[in-house]
């Protein structure tokens, strides 16, 4: 049946319809508009079939669209070849070479299997993504070009591993409004090129990063609108504190919200 070819072509383009839509939401349009002409030379082709014996002029466009659907699928099948070019992994390959800047905004299941691919990432905003993994950074982690992460309202868990020898490359880390964090662990060897760690509005954090003496080569410590308890143990007088942690960083700076206004100090 003459059908059976625009069925062929469906079949083979489903596949590339759920790869690339994943990825590529801004010509989601365009690849379900070719999908409905598919289907709507379907339907045509289905009806045809039927009546092709007692309507001859239906043979003549049935060719026109057997031609059609021939045509959309070489080009189609070029369009994949060319990506293929670069790379080989299609249009998703292709963007994940050259991606150097990520945002992911919004309610996240988890994050996209395809990051730990995305060689050449420097910087990643995790954005009000609220992700329960029980590790959200194990796809970041071995990123080799990743200079810069910011987690904000993006992760409900309570704990937060750096591990070690991950993030090598990690230069700048913030982490804002994570309202279930109670902890962060730093493991040896764990981003040991962090210049500048950003604490904002973490609640439930009592204590700073476990392991944050590890982190020799930081620059600058920032703690916005931190516990009170967290803070306190800063104090270089207070026996058994944690200032110890902390004064191998050149600037600390603390801050928050008080009546309204910003109110801010270095530590030293």
């Amino acid at each position: 049946m003459a059908e059976s070819v625009v069925f062929h072509l469906l079949a083979n383009f489903a596949p590339f319809i759920q790869e690339e839509v994943n990825l590529l939401t801004g010509v989601r349009d365009e690849i379900e508009y070719i999908r409905g002409e598919f289907e709507r030379m379907t339907a045509f082709l289905r009806v045809a079939d039927a009546m092709e014996d007692t309507d001859p002029g239906l043979a003549v466009r049935v060719k026109q669209v057997r031609e059609a659907a021939y045509d959309t699928g070489d080009a189609l099948h070029m369009h994949r070849l060319h990506l293929g070019h670069h790379h080989g992994y299609g249009v998703c390959g292709f963007l994940r070479y050259h991606l150097r800047t990520l945002y992911l905004t919004g309610h996240l299941q988890r994050l996209p299997r395809w990051i730990p691919s995305a060689f050449n990432l420097v910087r990643v905003y995790l954005w009000y993504s609220k992700l329960r993994d029980a590790d959200p950074l194990r796809s970041l982690q071995d990123l080799p070009n990743l200079a810069s992460l910011e987690i904000q309202y993006a992760y409900v868990g309570e704990e937060l591993c750096f591990k070690a020898g991950a993030f090598q490359n990690l230069e700048t880390l913030c982490l804002v409004v994570l309202k279930e964090l109670i902890w962060v662990r730093v493991e040896a060897s764990s981003m040991h090129r962090l210049k500048n760690l950003s604490l904002v509005n973490c609640k439930l954090m009592a204590d700073l990063p476990s392991g944050i003496e590890h982190l020799t080569n930081l620059e600058r410590l920032q703690l916005f609108d931190m516990p009170y308890c967290l803070i306190s143990r800063l104090n270089r007088d207070l026996q058994g504190g944690d200032y110890w942690k902390v004064s191998h960083i050149p600037e600390v700076v603390i801050g928050g919200w008080k009546d309204g206004r910003w109110q801010g100090s270095f530590l030293f």
